[in-house]
């Protein structure tokens, strides 16, 4: 029996030492700073330091265009309150100028029919007094009607003497 715990101590020392074997490779791969976990912590350190450098680029343009922005929102607030002054100016102005174009319309309107009522009653007194005329001419020509017709005047002729210029 003792041969035989003998060779069940050397097998299962056999066994362990194949185990510790195997398990010292499987650490050094692991260890390997080219293929191994060492490869995979390196990497993971470079990718972690590079996402905090652009975490960091990146927090410093957003605080960059945050600046920019409300720099920007407070010139809009600014020509939006004079945008809205100077319509309310255009809106009253156009109110007005309305209001004075009716104005001028009516008094237009109302001058206009002043003068055609002035310029038919001068048109009524024109025809009026063409009437008047008219029949005291043909009472100052009636004694004339019945005379003859009168002779046709002659305008008196202009005679020129003549010189005659002899050439010599």
């Amino acid at each position: 029996m003792e041969m035989t715990f003998d060779a069940i101590l050397l097998l299962v020392s056999g066994a362990a030492g194949l185990y510790c074997f195997i398990l010292s490779r499987r650490l050094r791969a692991l260890q390997d700073m080219k293929t191994g976990l060492g490869a995979s912590i390196i990497s993971m350190t470079t990718a972690i330091s590079q996402l905090k450098a652009a975490s960091e680029e990146s927090k410093f343009q957003t605080s960059a265009v945050s600046t920019q922005l409300k720099i920007l929102l407070k010139d809009a607030e600014k020509k939006i309150s004079h945008i809205q002054k100077l319509n309310q100016t255009l809106e009253q102005t156009a109110s007005e100028t309305k209001d004075e174009v009716n104005k001028v319309q009516n008094e237009l309107s109302t001058s206009m029919h002043h003068l055609l009522l002035q310029s038919h009653e001068q048109i009524e007194e024109l025809t009026s007094l063409m009437k008047q005329l008219r029949v005291l001419s043909e009472k100052t020509l009636a004694p004339y009607s019945e005379l003859p017709p009168a002779l046709p005047i002659k305008p008196p002729s202009t005679k020129t003497n003549s010189l005659k210029v002899e050439a010599s």
